[in-house]
């Protein structure tokens, strides 16, 4: 594919709606993965075992507390930003 006709479709398809989403979107999935990880590291048990434990749960807390507000945020912001 060429890299004109890329840019030229990626530019009429993508509406100022979509790249304001996408902001809003990223801001508070970082805050989500730099709470739970802060939450888990403070809370983390002493040992190399615990370290990785933790680290493991928070993996899991935070990819699964994305994937809920994702669905959340995805609704409410398509109903917000999309209704005529």
């Amino acid at each position: 594919m060429d890299g004109a006709y890329y840019w030229d479709n990626t530019i009429k398809f993508t509406d100022s709606k979509d790249v304001v989403i996408a902001l809003i979107k990223s801001f508070i999935f970082a805050v989500i993965i730099a709470a739970v990880a802060c939450h888990k590291g403070m809370n983390c048990p002493p040992g190399t075992a615990g370290v990785g434990k933790t680290t493991t749960e928070a993996v899991v807390n935070a990819s699964l507390s994305l994937l809920i507000v994702n669905f959340f945020l995805t609704v409410l912001l398509n109903a917000l930003l999309y209704s005529n």
